[in-house]
């Protein structure tokens, strides 16, 4: 009996060594996450705002290999542009008010707030388990589809005129240290974003001028997130 029992046991621990030693190969997993940061790196021409909450995503991950997972990953943040794209779009208003005057047409709008979405390709990474807790490394790339316009318009002497300007995400890279202990995880990273503002002017619904300048922002960021499998 006692043989049977330690045989079962060794039996039970092998399998389980076994398991563990597959890590997530051929497995199918879903982390979502939350994120906190703060940008870094202001661009140029675009300075967002973030600082503390930095928005949601999600990897969807296939274990290649014992150590290698491949997958996508899907998000949303939420970018504070008020100060450095729609405040300036104002202050031109403004300046044109103070050079021509304006009328009961007259009309300044823009958005404060640049919804990002980001699709990216995911490589991850995992070291051998350390005492429950699996280091990782994760690099990514891919689009980012999110935007934020703003607008002056105004009709002086019968001539309509109007300024639009457009913030409009281009691609999306970084890369990212983390742990996982059991199904949690904790990563660390930098990720840098390239967009393109453009600005256009129109007099009678023709264009007088149109420049475009491209610009990046860097954010590091704090994520927390659990493996579904």
């Amino acid at each position: 009996m006692k043989r049977l029992i330690m045989l079962t046991m060794i039996l039970g621990t092998m399998s389980t060594m076994a398991m563990a030693s597959a890590g997530h190969e051929h497995q199918l997993s879903f982390i979502p996450k939350v994120v906190i940061g703060e940008n870094r790196n202001d661009g140029e021409d675009i300075d967002f705002k973030v600082n503390g909450f930095a928005g949601f995503n999600a990897d969807i991950l296939y274990g290649v290999t014992q150590n290698l997972e491949m997958g996508i990953n899907l998000g949303w943040s939420q970018y504070d542009v008020n100060d450095t794209f729609g405040v300036p779009l104002k202050e031109v208003g403004e300046e044109i008010e103070k050079e021509i005057g304006k009328t009961s047409d007259y009309s300044v709008k823009w958005d404060k707030i640049l919804n990002n979405i980001p699709l990216i390709g995911v490589v991850r990474y995992n070291f051998n388990e350390l005492d429950l807790v699996t280091p990782y490394i994760t690099g990514r790339a891919g689009w980012s589809f999110g935007k934020a316009s703003g607008k002056i318009s105004d009709q002086y002497s019968g001539v309509d005129y109007d300024i639009k300007a457009e913030i409009q995400g281009r691609w999306i890279a970084g890369i990212a240290v983390g742990a996982e202990y059991e199904n949690l995880n904790v990563e660390l990273g930098y990720q840098v974003t390239k967009y393109k503002l453009t600005v256009e002017g129109n007099v009678n619904d023709k264009a007088v001028f149109d420049e475009s300048e491209k610009d990046e922002i860097g954010l590091i960021y704090v994520s927390l997130g659990y493996r579904f499998e």
